[in-house]
């Protein structure tokens, strides 16, 4: 169920990007949301001024484990300047789930910070996991690792947004960093 700032943005989005009809929400957070162009595209609307700079770095730029962006353009929504980021289309698996993936990617960020393996990070605290949920989160890390390292290298700024809920992954089960901003 859409709110009606969703839908509003929707509305104003269908019309600047001349769709057929109003695009459907996919999510929302604090300074915007995305909306389904079609099965392989999305349009990110944000608000958020420090996206544009690296999203305008990878733009273009395949990357395995980096959501890849092909437009950014610039709205004027009702006075107020909105940026529109057309990227690919990602999704969550229903084998990970958010509550995995948010282990992964706290694993593969202290794996980073300490600048040591996975396997060293993750040792003590995979304890209470099965062996199938295990190789998951070990995976899923390595990727998450691994995008970080990617992002690093186009963009070399200290402090990234790089939690579990900027994380999806790709058709082909790639997990993929899409909210690639600098903080504050």
């Amino acid at each position: 169920m859409q709110t009606i700032y969703q839908k509003f943005r929707a509305e104003k989005v269908g019309k600047e990007f001349k769709f057929q009809k109003y695009p459907d929400c996919l999510g929302s957070g604090s300074y915007g949301s995305v909306f389904a162009v079609d099965d392989t595209k999305v349009v990110k609307v944000t608000c958020d001024k420090r996206e544009i700079w690296p999203a305008r770095k990878i733009q273009k730029t395949k990357f395995k484990h980096v959501w890849e962006i092909y437009n950014i353009s610039t709205l004027n929504i009702n006075g107020i300047a909105y940026f529109a980021i057309v990227g690919e289309r990602l999704s969550l698996p229903n084998s990970i789930g958010r509550g995995l993936l948010s282990q992964a990617t706290s694993i593969s960020n202290r794996a980073f910070e300490m600048r040591v393996t996975i396997e060293k990070t993750a040792q003590y605290r995979l304890c209470d996991l099965n062996k199938r949920k295990k190789h998951i989160v070990l995976e899923t890390a390595t990727q998450h690792l691994a995008g970080i390292k990617e992002a690093k290298k186009k963009i070399s700024k200290n402090s990234w947004d790089f939690h579990s809920g900027n994380c999806l992954f790709d058709k082909s089960g790639n997990l993929k960093l899409f909210d690639i901003l600098v903080a504050d």
